[in-house]
């Protein structure tokens, strides 16, 4: 295939504002749409390159595979490799296992998956992941790995049997994202099925085009339906926002314009000419480096810095990373492109190696949960690091359903026949914190117990009309509500946070549906234990510690906030069967004993929260510890036979 100076102009367009986007600057709100651009630029280019081959007859399986990983693997293992450094050095213990576990999954092409099942694209943890932007790679291999198999198994003669399946599997992947934007938008924007469509077009694109001498279309036509794409991709960066359902028919925006460019983009046209001008084709050869740079440098830029990046700053983060991604063009991925400079033997051998290792590096992080007794990091010793910690052991229930969830789910914890009480778990993820002590405290006492902790789902208002997974497991939960008669109800969850910038009336509303929720328990005869939320943070308290800066760190939730929050409670405290824990005096009294001077840590210098909400494991014992100590006669230990 003939090269095309205006597809390099193309993948300029598409990196410049994803980096622009993850660096923060608000113009480039939906800059996310640079990577749509590349999944349909890498469909038309990869099916160009297979029907190049297929009528040369020198199209291999084999063949197509090796240039992939030449392509693809030298960049990314050398980033992956100088992450790995950054990390030993900087990262705390559940950060390093988090990162070690995602080494894993993008040595192995599933980091979308990974990323999925752990965190939203949106999501602001998701700034401190450096191997974050690899899911888009992870698609795109696992397109290579299913298109090249329907090549070999439809292209048999004629195009049209590959033309009309891809063109199905590419309506049902498109019906699918535009359902998936609405019903369940995490795994929809990281899995495959709900992107590809996009490459298919791009694939769609280049069945069209091969073997076609000239177009069949005017020079006015070329000229308008090119700037048409420009329009379509630019305005789409403007305009969209994460707040936009994605991917759904919105996408077709940024899509059909890249297909517009590369059907009607010649060099006669205004749009070739703008995308062909040198700064934008340099920018575009190097644009896979400076992809797989920028998330890196920005996570751990982040991570070691307290408060959102400067303009400033995130520019020189921008420049260095095309100043890096230029020098790993030129001395790694030019010459692992070509077989003369390194041999396919030697290729191969050094892939292997390399992977090995990064797995072998992922899984020693994973076995020891972010190796904290092998390094320091900063200031903070091993011993230290031991303690900065949460070691979540029941994750899916005895029922095979899971407990910690980002979607409607309840999992049984455990099933004694002979049973006088049942008791359910309840909450966001601050509940899922104290997994592991919930499920000691109802073996201990003979507890039918359940849990449900829903991440990002407290159960108010505002939560249950932007997300329907969480609207859907408030539904379940009042069906097992009435299923299970439960004795007791345990709820936890970041109340105070997620009202605490919200207005007064918001706040009031949401209050008043968290208060009705634990009415209809209170009225089934359920006993209610609501646990005042704990104190929040603005910075992770083990981060600020890491970074020598824990002096002045103290709660970030408004008076105004937790006081509303204390009379709408103290109200329903008259009700029968309702009471309140209040965990935030028994972290208060470990550390400092008032909230003016907290930071996360007992008087000791030992760390209570691995985040600036979420406990470690020494926290979390100590706050259950204490209600179980309070709650000693309601909940009585049974004797062991």
């Amino acid at each position: 295939m003939n090269y095309r100076k205006d597809i390099d102009g193309l993948r300029a367009l598409a990196v410049i504002p994803v980096i622009l986007f993850h660096a923060g600057f608000p113009w480039f709100k939906g800059g996310f749409i640079g990577v749509d651009v590349f999944f349909v630029i890498s469909g038309y280019l990869i099916t160009s390159i297979i029907l190049s081959e297929k009528e040369l007859g020198t199209y291999t399986l084999g063949k197509f595979y090796l240039r992939r990983a030449r392509r693809i693997l030298p960049a990314l293992f050398f980033v992956m490799l100088v992450c790995v450094v950054a990390a030993w050095l900087w990262l705390l213990p559940y950060d390093m296992l988090d990162f070690s576990q995602s080494v894993i999954a993008t040595t192995g092409f599933l980091s979308n998956i990974f990323f999925w099942l752990k965190t939203g694209y949106f999501d602001v943890e998701a700034e401190f992941k450096p191997l974050l932007h690899t899911w888009s790679l992870a698609v795109e291999e696992q397109y290579y790995l299913l298109f090249p198999l329907l090549a070999v198994l439809l292209l048999r003669g004629s195009r049209w049997p590959l033309f009309w399946g891809i063109s199905l599997l590419a309506l049902a992947s498109l019906g699918y994202a535009q359902w998936g934007a609405y019903h369940s938008p995490s795994s929809n924007f990281f899995l495959f099925p709900s992107r590809f469509w996009e490459l298919g077009l791009g694939a769609l694109i280049a069945l069209y085009l091969f073997g076609r001498p000239t177009s069949d279309t005017t020079i006015g036509t070329e000229h308008a339906l090119g700037l048409l794409g420009l329009t379509l991709i630019v305005s789409s960066i403007f305009l969209f926002d994460r707040h936009t359902p994605y991917p759904s028919v919105y996408t077709l925006a940024p899509v059909i314009g890249t297909a517009c460019i590369i059907l009607f983009s010649r060099p006669s046209t205004l749009a070739y000419k703008l995308l062909s001008t040198p700064l934008l084709v340099g920018i575009g050869l190097i644009s896979y480096s400076a992809y797989l740079w920028h998330q890196p440098l920005l996570a751990f830029t982040r991570y070691r810095t307290l408060g959102e990046i400067s303009h400033w700053l995130a520019l020189l983060i921008v420049v260095l990373t095309f100043g890096l991604a230029w020098l790993t063009w030129k001395f790694i991925e030019r010459p692992f492109r070509s077989a003369g400079a390194v041999n396919n033997r030697t290729a191969i051998l050094g892939f292997v190696v390399v992977g090995l290792c990064l797995v072998a590096f992922g899984l020693g992080g994973h076995i020891t949960r972010g190796y904290p007794n092998e390094r320091n990091v900063g200031s903070l010793s091993s011993e230290y690091l031991l303690l900065a910690q949460a070691d979540r052991k029941l994750i899916v229930g005895i029922d095979g359903e899971r407990c910690v969830s980002g979607g409607p789910s309840m999992c049984r914890v455990t099933n004694f026949n002979d049973a006088k009480q049942s008791i359910l778990l309840l909450g966001d993820s601050h509940s899922a914190d104290l997994t592991n002590q919930f499920r000691t405290f109802a073996n201990a006492r003979h507890l039918n117990a359940w849990q449900m902790s829903i991440t990002g789902c407290a159960f108010l208002v505002t939560q249950l009309a932007g997300s329907p997974s969480c609207h859907a497991a408030r539904a379940l939960l009042l069906a097992k509500i009435n299923e299970h008669k439960f004795t007791d109800v345990l709820i936890i969850g970041n109340y105070f946070d997620h009202t605490d910038r919200q207005s007064a009336e918001t706040r009031q509303v949401d209050i008043a549906a968290l208060v009705q929720l634990m009415t209809e328990m209170l009225e089934t005869g359920t006993r209610v234990t609501f646990f005042m939320p704990r104190p929040a943070f603005e910075y992770s308290p083990l981060r600020v510690a890491s970074i020598g800066q824990l002096k002045g760190l103290s709660p970030s939730t408004s008076d105004a906030t937790q006081q509303e929050w204390q009379r709408a409670l103290g109200k329903l405290s008259a009700t029968p069967n309702f009471s309140m824990f209040d965990q935030a005096a028994v972290l208060l009294g470990a550390g400092c004993g008032q909230a003016t001077c907290f930071n996360g840590h007992t008087k000791d210098h030992l760390p209570l929260y691995r985040d600036a909400t979420h406990l470690t494991e020494f926290g979390s014992t100590l706050v259950f510890d204490a209600f179980e100590k309070k709650y000693l006669s309601r909940f009585p230990i049974k004797p062991s036979n």
